[in-house]
This record gives C-alpha cells, structure tokens and sequence, in this order.
C-alpha cells in the first residue's frame, strides 16, 4: 500500500478509517481516460458480492473461491495453498483471521470483492494486474486471499478481504473507495498489456444503472426481473395518475450532470482540434480523429435515458396504461424494455474505436509530468497547448518509425 497521504489518509470522522486521498468524493475521470472512454476502451470491473460476520461464512467463502480446494488461493504474503493443501488449510486460516472479528449481529467482518475483465481478455496477464492491484493497495494492512475463476467468458478474481485492518484501521467500500479500487486495478492490467480503462457510467453516456446479477439471473429463468416489474408497476401508475418521470428531482439531477459532462468532451475536444490544426505533423489524422471521436462522445449527453423514462414511452406506445390487468401488463412492459435495452446495446457495440494510444499515452505523461488539467488547456493555454502538440509530435513520429 502507499503511504500515507498518497493513496489513503486517515478521516476522523469516521472512526480512523482510511478513506482515499480524494476524502470520499467522486473524482472526475482524467484526460486520458477520456479519450479512453470516447474510443471505446472496455472498462475494467470492481464490484462488492458480499460481506461476512461468522466465521463459518468465511470458510464457505473459501471454499467457494477454491472451489473445493481444487483451485490454488494467493495469500497476502505471497503463500499459496493448493489442491494438496486441502482444504484444512483453508480452515485454519479462517480461524486466524476470526481472532479480530466483531461479533456484533450487524458486523461486517470480510468482504468478498470480485475484479474482472472483458470477454477474451488474458486471463494469466488479468492475475498478474489483480495480484499487483492487492500488494499496492492491500497487502501492507489488510490480511486477504485471492483466486483467479476462468469458468466464465471473462476471466475474474475474487477477493475475500478481512476488513479489520492489521494497524486497526478498518477497509471501507463507499463508491469512491470502489472508483479508486478499479482505477488502480485498470493502471496495472494495461502495464500488464491489457486495453482496459476505468471510468463512472454517466462520464461514458451510459445514463442506465447497469443490471444487477441477481435479476439477471432471475430474467435468465423468468424471462423478466422482479426488479424491471416493479418499476413498471409504478411506471404504469404514474401513467394513470397523469404523472411525468421527467418531474422527479433526480431527473433534474442527471440534466444537470449530463451538462456538465457535455462540457468537458466538448472542451477537450475543442483542444485537440486546435492542436491538430497547429501540428505539422499529423500525416495520419490521429489527433484530428480523436478531436472528431470527443466531439461524438460529447452528443451522447444531448438524450438522458432512464428505465423509467424508457419504459413510459414503451407503454404510451403500446398503450399497457390502459390494460385492467395492472400486473400482466407491467411483466410485458418489463420485457418488452429488457429487449429494446439489449438492442441498442447491441448498436452500440458494433461502433468501432480509433487507435489512439499515442495520444493516450502522451495525455498521461503530460498529467503526471505537468500536472495538466482541461481547465488549463481549454481555456488559451497557448504554453500548455504546445508542450501537449511538442509531445504528440514526437509521440505519433516515433510510432510512426516503428511502422515502417
């Protein structure tokens, strides 16, 4: 782990746990991840599956992510224990971690986290990253295990992670913690070779929360999720009440947001243009394609989808508001929206990116080199502009060398 005050610090307000250094708000994604996300980079995935209290849930927690001992499980000191281990090892180490548990009926003591990557992405080089991302971030305070899973298209680790911390500072996972966890883990896969980026959903455009596993698994069998029913049941009432899902404050929330967002893509777009038209050499149009691609990303702020906002204009359509069976009609408003979402997702796909990773690596080098930000170059920024086009230059000649 850093040391303090470059990746944690401490927050008295919540009892000397370590929070990370942005203090708990949710930082804005970075330059080069922009131009990431705007060429269609896959996104690397964080996510909290579970907690524990009891120490029997941690050893069924093992037992899970070595499925039955038949897979090997890393250790925060770089042990493994494999099949031949068994799985009384596992157990033992259970019991070593219980020594600090709470055995408050609410406690938290471990929690499982599951760190993955796309479809076809390799899955050794995914390990490397994922055992990294534990020694930066966890290793020095927190005792835990990992596994790599490979049962899956994407290939995915799990974490199970004791939250008591070795020094008695405890593990938090609020939202920006989780944002700083996948940051990490996305900066060690690509050193590990992997094109994977890590930004929020809305700073991509993506204005739906994405589906959780449960109802997705629950569609699978059911062919609809209690989840998408429920919101058609009050979509539906809305509808019957004369109500507009456009007059709920979070609504005005997300406008506000997606302003914002527009403006950033706009303005970041605006200055590769202007150093493209200042370059003298950009024979192969990357930094005017990339200027082009910012600019088509910044539209996709100009139309906020919801579910709730998708599912009314379904149901005005086919008329479902007006259907005296209230729950057939919303089970058929909650399919006919799961089938419409999988549809643009997949012309959404099938979009394909620019090869901008001479920009992006030089976007990175000029923010850690000169501590560049968009406010600087949007505005003149005439100094930082030509160090930012000096940079590209020598970056897109030098790939350009190792083409020939």
């Amino acid at each position: 782990m850093k040391r303090e005050g470059e990746f944690w610090q401490s927050d008295d307000r919540s009892k000397g746990r370590r929070v990370p250094v942005y203090g708990g708000v949710r930082a804005k994604p970075s330059l080069s991840a922009r131009v990431r996300a705007a060429a269609g980079t896959p996104e690397a995935v964080v996510k909290v599956a579970k907690f524990y209290r009891t120490i029997s849930r941690v050893k069924q927690a093992l037992a899970y992510q070595s499925r039955g001992s038949d897979l090997e499980v890393e250790l925060r000191d770089g042990t493994v224990l494999s099949k031949d281990d068994g799985g009384a090892a596992l157990d033992d180490l259970a019991e070593q971690w219980s020594a600090n548990f709470s055995d408050r009926q609410d406690a938290r003591n471990a929690g499982h986290l599951i760190i993955s990557a796309p479809e076809g992405m390799n899955s050794e080089a995914v390990l490397k990253a994922a055992r990294r991302w534990g020694q930066e971030v966890l290793a020095s305070d927190y005792d835990y295990a990992f596994t790599l899973h490979t049962d899956e298209p994407h290939p995915h680790v799990h974490f199970l992670i004791v939250r008591e911390g070795l020094k008695g500072k405890r593990l938090g996972w609020s939202r920006a913690e989780l944002d700083d966890f996948r940051n990490q883990f996305a900066k060690f896969a690509r050193e590990e070779g992997l094109d994977l980026n890590a930004t929020p959903r809305f700073s991509r455009g993506q204005t739906e929360r994405s589906e959780k596993q449960s109802a997705r698994r629950a569609r699978g069998r059911l062919g609809s999720s209690l989840s998408d029913e429920g919101a058609a049941m009050e979509v539906l009432a809305g509808l019957r009440a004369g109500a507009d899902g456009e007059d709920h404050a979070w609504f005005a929330a997300m406008k506000s947001n997606a302003v914002s967002e527009r403006s950033e893509y706009e303005a970041l777009s605006n200055v590769f243009e202007r150093i493209s038209s200042r370059m003298g050499e950009d024979s192969d149009g990357v930094v005017a394609a990339t200027s082009k691609l910012l600019s088509k990303q910044s539209m996709a702020f100009r139309t906020i989808i919801t579910r709730r906002g998708q599912m009314e204009k379904i149901a005005k359509a086919a008329k479902l508001d007006q259907v005296e069976d209230r729950e057939e009609a919303a089970v058929v408003l909650a399919k006919l929206y799961r089938a419409e979402r999988s549809d643009r997702g997949e012309a959404a796909r099938v979009v394909a990116p620019v090869k901008a990773a001479a920009i992006v690596k030089q976007l990175e080098a000029f923010e850690a080199g000169q501590g560049g930000n968009l406010g600087q170059l949007a505005q003149d920024g005439d100094a930082d502009a030509g160090a930012l086009k000096d940079g590209l230059e020598r970056m897109l000649q030098r790939q350009r060398d190792l083409e020939r």
